[in-house]
């Protein structure tokens, strides 16, 4: 069997897991933080409660996007944010694309993504329909 021969949903969960873990470890570079791969070190408690304050910008809206997560119930998804990070835009190219964007809008993607990778349970906000 090829190395080519990879079915197209393996090979994009493959990226989307590549590309993610990248923009995290480029974020976290310059923490102290140690990690080995056979066990993760719990981020301290203050940490969570920071993420799960940035988590509350992350929002599902069935009629956006088919219910794919997205920034404060707007017409823009979390993986275009991390797409577009990953493209190599700046943080602040970003800001001035979408004015009614925030850094803290951005920081809540990261996490999102820090945490799917972490295999972590995520539960956007459903906004019902019409908000």
């Amino acid at each position: 069997m090829s190395l080519w021969a990879v079915d197209r949903s393996t090979l994009t969960s493959a990226v989307a897991f590549a590309t993610a873990s990248r923009i995290i470890r480029f974020f976290e570079r310059g923490t102290q933080r140690e990690r080995s791969f056979a066990r993760q070190v719990p981020f301290p408690r203050m940490a969570h409660v920071q993420e799960d304050a940035l988590l509350a910008r992350i929002t599902v809206n069935p009629e956006i996007f088919s219910g794919k997560p997205i920034v404060r119930g707007r017409r823009l998804a979390v993986e275009h944010v991390l797409g577009m990070l990953a493209a190599g835009d700046s943080i602040d190219d970003l800001l001035r694309e979408y004015p009614w964007l925030e850094r803290d809008d951005i920081q809540a993607c990261l996490v999102y993504a820090k945490r799917l990778v972490c295999h972590e349970r995520v539960e956007p906000a459903v906004e019902s329909p019409g908000e």
